[in-house]
């Protein structure tokens, strides 16, 4: 469950997204890719150019495969890039914040799935992160991406689900290194970013 990193973009085929890499080194019958591009975790305040944006994580929580055993959800760089909701404090239980929506979202994904089965992925790092109107569209100031990443990091913990954080990992395209490797746009992991990605993924979930 995620944003357009999920759903593929800059991936040149689908089965080179993170997801399928990491089912093919699990050895997974199916991983499903249940990523949707500009979506947010929070509710938004206004309606997008493009209403599937409008189509957070939270909503999409309770239309995830049902036969599907464990759940994987990484997003929160879109509600720091152009969402408009608030971001809320850690004990909000409110769509309508940042840190009410991790809160919902989590909920339903431990009711459906159980928090044993649960992973949780924190945003990467990404070029303007520090910029506090995000992508440049917010017309209120705000936080920058690691108070988003450290905040959907604490409510996952909170909620007893499995985090994998990689805010301290390879994937930072401020690097020169990173940006040429993994995330030539300055957002979205390319081939190699997906592979690394999957890789650390897969290792993960074999740890448990």
């Amino acid at each position: 469950l995620g944003d357009s990193i999920t759903e593929g973009a800059m991936a040149s085929r689908p089965e080179n997204v993170f997801h399928q890499v990491a089912a093919r080194l699990l050895g997974l019958g199916a991983a499903y890719n249940c990523g949707i591009g500009g979506t947010r975790i929070a509710r938004q305040r206004g309606v997008s150019a493009d209403t599937r944006c409008d189509l957070d994580l939270t909503l999409r929580a309770e239309r995830l495969p049902q036969d599907a055993e464990f759940a994987v959800v990484f997003g929160g760089t879109n509600d720091f890039g152009h969402g408009d909701a608030p971001f809320g404090e850690a004990g909000d239980h409110t769509v309508d914040t940042f840190c009410g929506a991790c809160n919902c979202l989590l909920d339903k994904l431990c009711a459906q799935f159980g928090a044993e089965n649960v992973l949780a992925m924190p945003p990467l790092h990404r070029v303007g992160e520090e910029n506090p109107f995000g992508d440049g569209c917010k017309k209120q100031a705000g936080k920058p991406l690691r108070a988003y990443a450290e905040a959907f990091l604490a409510a996952a913990k909170a909620h007893g689900v499995h985090t994998l954080w990689l805010w301290e990992s390879a994937f930072d395209p401020n690097c020169s290194e990173g940006a040429a490797r993994f995330a030539a746009d300055g957002l979205h992991p390319n081939d190699e970013g997906h592979r690394l990605l999957g890789e650390r993924v897969a290792a993960y979930l074999r740890g448990l």
